[in-house]
């Protein structure tokens, strides 16, 4: 109360938290030999043993021709606790944060790993038999074989999930014909193989162009898959 703190008997240094005792003495002492000093934190205790986290901001001053002290405190309790909640916050963020790139990690090695062994068992097991295949067809079957075995060797690549999720509007022929034309195949030939009119493939490649918006741009079509 006013009372107490004006009392004869009242002392300033018990309200300070023994941690900060030592600075607020080495304050009043550069006080003393008239030195300014900037705003600082430092802890106080409540009658009731609370502790507080106060900032306190002097100014050197004069009363009646006397120098004095003038003495602003402010109570950052608050604001303490609210930062250290957000502390909190953020380490436990990092740390999750930490713990998903680990299972990312995980997961990504684990993938390598299936595509690793799934490219042994093509390459050892698959390729050779449709080789066998291969050598024993006549010319239009093994045209077929030819983009079947390209399609293997380049099964662990992104194409048809690219092509197929960016552009839903394809359809599943269309992304068929992609896939020949990303082979090299032309109209005449893809025609052939799917038993349609070489004007029906034109027609699907222009609708393949407009569907990619390439329609009226100086671009490759099968450049352009080339790169998906």
């Amino acid at each position: 109360s006013r009372q107490e703190f004006y009392a004869d008997n009242f002392d300033f240094m018990g309200m300070i938290a023994p941690e900060s005792r030592a600075l607020i003495k080495d304050n009043l002492k550069k006080h003393a030999q008239g030195r300014e000093i900037p705003p600082y934190e430092y802890k106080l205790i409540t009658k009731s043993g609370q502790i507080i986290t106060a900032i306190h901001a002097t100014k050197l001053i004069e009363i009646n021709g006397r120098p004095a002290i003038l003495g602003v405190i402010t109570d950052i309790s608050d604001l303490v606790r609210a930062q250290e909640h957000i502390r909190s916050q953020a380490a436990a963020l990092t740390q999750k944060n930490t713990a998903l790139k680990e299972l990312l990690e995980h997961i990504s090695l684990e993938k390598k790993q299936l595509t690793d062994r799934m490219r042994l068992n093509l390459d050892k097991l698959v390729l050779p038999k449709l080789k066998r295949i291969k050598s024993k067809s006549d010319d239009k079957l093994r045209r077929q074989l030819a983009i079947i075995e390209q399609n293997i060797k380049s099964i662990d690549s992104v194409f048809g999930q690219k092509i197929s999720a960016r552009h839903h509007a394809l359809s599943p022929r269309e992304i068929e014909v992609c896939d020949m034309i990303k082979n090299g195949l032309k109209n005449k030939a893809i025609a052939r193989e799917l038993r349609l009119s070489f004007d029906t493939v034109e027609t699907m490649r222009k609708n393949i162009r407009r569907k990619l918006r390439l329609r009226n741009k100086d671009v490759n079509l099968r450049s352009y898959l080339a790169r998906i």
